[in-house]
């Protein structure tokens, strides 16, 4: 079963897409405010105001979010200085 991109979800229902309490996105959501930046997955503010205001979820942010913290690997660089090149001997 496949899930609709335009998908809306609630704190409880997106937190448990991302494996966390629904309290880290309100969290999140403050500290974003505070910050002047986004520190959690984008959310979208529908009618109202103030606590009249319904915070919803689209799933196409939450898959970002996920994909934004992906760690992809280097090989670690060698260390130390480089050796000199063994001179040739006649």
């Amino acid at each position: 079963m496949t899930t609709p991109t335009h998908t809306l979800f609630t704190d409880p229902q997106a937190a448990a897409w991302l494996g966390f309490d629904p309290a880290t996105l309100r969290v999140w959501r403050s500290k974003s405010r505070r910050a002047g930046h986004l520190i959690g997955p984008r959310w979208v503010e529908i009618g109202g105001t103030g606590t009249r205001r319904r915070i919803r979820y689209r799933l196409e942010d939450l898959r970002a979010f996920t994909d934004a913290g992906a760690v992809a690997l280097e090989p670690p660089k060698k260390r130390g200085r480089p050796r000199k090149a063994a001179e040739a001997r006649p």
